[in-house]
């Protein structure tokens, strides 16, 4: 019986529709291995991509690479909340700002 699962590394998070026999590894073997993944992973900073008959499922993360991929969609979110606000007119002027700032750190 084959495994249904697959570990491929990947340079880019894109789908890829035709998986090499090279790249891939069942699940299974992937548990026997996953400590050697992992290294990999850290070592090369790239992620690697899991995969269920050839489609994409999961993705392993260097630790670094995921606060720093979290970080990023944080400042994302910041910026569509300030694209928001200034549509709405709830902008304020930069003096006004620096002004609001240095009052609230006098107190």
């Amino acid at each position: 019986m084959r495994a249904r699962y697959a570990v491929l590394p990947c340079l880019e998070l894109a789908m890829q529709s035709t998986l090499s026999h090279k790249d891939s590894k069942p699940l299974a073997e992937f548990g026997v291995t996953a400590t050697k993944c992992i290294r990999q992973v850290r070592k090369t900073k790239r992620p690697l991509l899991i995969t269920d008959q050839g489609r994409s499922a999961a993705v392993l993360l260097d630790i670094g690479a995921y606060i720093a991929l979290l970080q990023r969609k944080e400042l994302l979110d910041d910026i569509a909340v300030a694209e928001q606000q200034l549509a709405a007119g709830q902008a304020l002027a930069h003096e006004a700002a620096i002004a609001r700032v240095l009052e609230r750190l006098a107190t």
